[in-house]
């Protein structure tokens, strides 16, 4: 079969807490898929390396000269200490932690694929877990290299996976944010279960 461009976005990832960066992320990925010196496109937001440690893969992060570009230097998956986060730091001191959302373009892919038929542990975590997506962005950029590997900083990003995040989440979206392209009837029924703590059916 013919090997496609690959979106990966994962599930407990929310942007655009402003209705005028509702679209950049489709622009950015985009962007990737029709820029032939690139393979890989990965979203990230910068965090501390306190809130980075334990919680977010850390981006190695190189300047373009653009503020909200960068390439992707070096993939590190939830680094256990605060020093190891300051390793990965920007200029800045913040780390650029990965959202999760990414393109993997087809020659990347088609090469992915042909290490995984050599060795079906290639981007395996353990038995369990044969494909891990943040070790299939690590050894994409190490074989392909750092130019060919791109970032895309942005600003307004909730992870929901923790019960934290998802409080917050919750009385943002009772507000209106995260849902502006959603049709209003369906706006106004989200905003009405997130204002009463309940989820979108009515449970408690």
């Amino acid at each position: 079969l013919e090997q496609k461009d690959i979106i990966f976005m994962c599930g407990d990832n929310f942007f655009g807490a402003q209705e005028d960066q509702e679209f950049e992320i489709l622009d950015y990925l985009r962007d990737v898929i029709k820029d032939d010196s690139k393979v890989l496109g990965l979203v990230g937001v910068k965090r501390t390396p306190e809130e980075t440690v334990n919680n977010f893969g850390c981006l190695k992060a190189l300047p373009t000269g653009k503020d909200d570009i960068y390439k992707l230097d070096k993939f590190l998956e939830k680094p256990k200490t605060v020093e190891l986060a300051k390793d990965f730091a920007t200029d800045d001191g913040n780390c650029v932690a990965n959202t999760g959302t990414f393109v993997m373009k087809k020659e990347a892919m088609d090469w992915l694929l042909d290490k995984i038929e050599e060795d079906p542990m290639f981007i395996a975590k353990d038995d369990s877990e044969l494909y891990d997506f943040a070790l299939a962005s690590t050894k994409v950029q190490e074989h392909f290299g750092t130019d060919m590997c791109t970032i895309k900083i942005v600003k307004d990003w909730e992870d929901a996976g923790q019960p934290d995040t998802m409080a917050k989440l919750i009385s943002e979206v009772a507000r209106g944010k995260y849902i502006y392209s959603l049709p209003d009837d369906m706006k106004k029924s989200f905003q009405r279960a997130a204002a009463n703590a309940c989820y979108n059916d009515g449970k408690q």
